[in-house]
């Protein structure tokens, strides 16, 4: 990866990028996650190696949390009924 100037996300976002969180990453318990994140990143392996391909990228948030078994607290939850 090489460095761009102008940064092109600091362009996008312009004055209006929100702040960082300020509340620590949360690990999920397995009995929250389902399995520990070294399962997941094994069944990844295995099916990569039975597809026979070299790797993926993930990219998107909830890929990434889901994977790892961690959690932010950037969004407020909020529950919707009809």
């Amino acid at each position: 990866m090489v460095a761009l100037a102008p940064n092109l996300v600091e362009e996008v976002w312009g004055s209006g990028r929100p702040p960082r969180p300020a509340e620590p990453i949360i690990v999920l318990g397995n009995e929250f996650a389902g399995k520990p994140f070294s399962e997941k990143l094994q069944a990844v392996r295995e099916t990569l190696t039975a597809k026979k391909s070299p790797g993926f990228v993930v990219s998107m948030l909830d890929e990434i949390m889901w994977l790892y078994n961690i959690r932010g607290s950037e969004y407020e939850i909020r529950h919707f009924t009809s």
